[in-house]
């Protein structure tokens, strides 16, 4: 016989699991228009898929780890791009500091989702800070690069890490 908590804890996932596939189903309508970019579309289009089959309990747990690398995969080469193109334009050397803030956030919100598993609240918090923190330096730096597209990945897993059962608790995700 299934235990009651076990059946209220896979409600969860599976709402946790609906809530990531519709985010990341948005978040690629909206990279598709703004971003005019095929590629970006069908990147997180790709993740929605997965996020969509990862409905299991344990499946699932993996997907802060997954959201926050895939984020880190997509931001850092952005802010490195941006900082090749233009750090050296006198026209953008004021704001180049912005650039290098975008890559360390980058690097801070994907290394925040590694850990993610011991402290799902705090690092869901400091994920959430430091995906929304670089994408508001890389806008302010210089605006035609695909950092954008990692801000929903980062906040998906820090919103599934931050509800998903077990982080109330202080048990761990996996």
């Amino acid at each position: 016989m299934q235990d009651p908590g076990d059946v209220v804890a896979s409600r969860r996932w599976r709402v946790a699991g609906w809530v990531a596939f519709i985010g990341v189903a948005v978040a690629a309508v909206v990279s598709a228009r703004f971003l005019a970019g095929l590629s970006a579309a069908v990147l997180v289009l790709t993740l929605a898929g997965v996020a969509g089959l990862l409905f299991g309990v344990r499946a699932f747990r993996w997907a802060p780890l997954v959201f926050g690398l895939l984020g880190g995969v997509v931001a850092a080469p952005s802010a490195v791009q941006a900082l090749l193109l233009v750090g050296r334009d006198p026209a953008y050397a004021p704001r180049a500091g912005l650039g290098w803030a975008a890559l360390a956030l980058a690097l801070v919100a994907s290394l925040a989702a590694v850990a993610m598993r011991g402290h799902p609240r705090l690092l869901a918090l400091v994920t959430i800070l430091a995906a929304l923190g670089g994408g508001v330096a890389i806008n302010l730096f210089y605006i035609n690069t695909f950092y954008v597209v990692a801000l929903p990945l980062w906040l998906v897993g820090a919103a599934v890490a931050a509800f998903s059962p077990g982080s109330s608790r202080g048990q761990h995700l996996v």
